[in-house]
């Protein structure tokens, strides 16, 4: 109601390199930095037994540095290793390690990818289940608590020919489902379905 507001820069850079027929590689740089408003309206904290809504900085500067390498093992099938380090002005470290394997079905029209996701972080310098007494900063989100995380799941993603709906000419039709399930060692247990359409026109 008080039309707070959150502004987000972000900047990237990513370079390429072709290591042979069957390889290559990827570098990335992130730097995005977020003012305003940063606090989640769904996030509390107990102060000494008593609920109050939680009080983050004004700022927020996020880094992080990645790498992906992308081996072919067929003409039809990859697998893909990547690995983030990750650090922000609010003292949060992380560590993120994904490998996929991908495989296609039907050739250029639809593939398969399984994968596996593990992530380390050290927690907020705000954070703490709870608070004896009120600080200027404090958070209970257990996003931003320390914990590690495990995912799997599977993604399929299927290419069909160009159609016209409603007068309009839909081309580079795309429907992907994916199914995951992941656990965090401080409790949360979670699993979801997606489901997306991309379509030029």
């Amino acid at each position: 109601t008080d039309g707070l507001k959150r502004n987000i820069m972000a900047a990237s850079l990513t370079a390429s390199q072709i290591l042979t027929v069957k390889d290559i590689i990827q570098f990335d740089v992130t730097f995005a930095k977020s003012d305003g408003f940063l606090e989640s309206t769904a996030s509390t904290v107990r102060v000494n037994g008593v609920r109050e809504v939680e009080s983050l900085p004004e700022t927020r500067s996020r880094y992080s540095l990645s790498t992906k390498w992308v081996h072919g093992l067929s003409d039809l099938s990859a697998l893909n290793l990547s690995y983030r380090y990750y650090w922000d002005q609010w003292d949060v470290g992380a560590h993120t390690a994904r490998v996929a394997y991908l495989f296609d079905i039907v050739e250029d029209e639809s593939y398969i990818e399984l994968f596996a996701r593990y992530h380390s972080q050290s927690e907020v310098e705000y954070f703490d289940s709870s608070f004896s007494s009120k600080r200027t900063f404090m958070t209970s989100d257990s996003d931003m608590a320390d914990f590690s995380s495990y995912e799997g799941g599977v993604f399929y993603e299927s290419l069909y020919d160009d159609k016209e709906i409603f007068g309009i000419e839909l081309e580079e039709i795309t429907l992907t489902h994916g199914l995951v399930y992941g656990q965090r060692s401080n409790g949360l247990r979670l699993g979801y379905y997606q489901f997306g359409v991309g379509f030029a026109f």
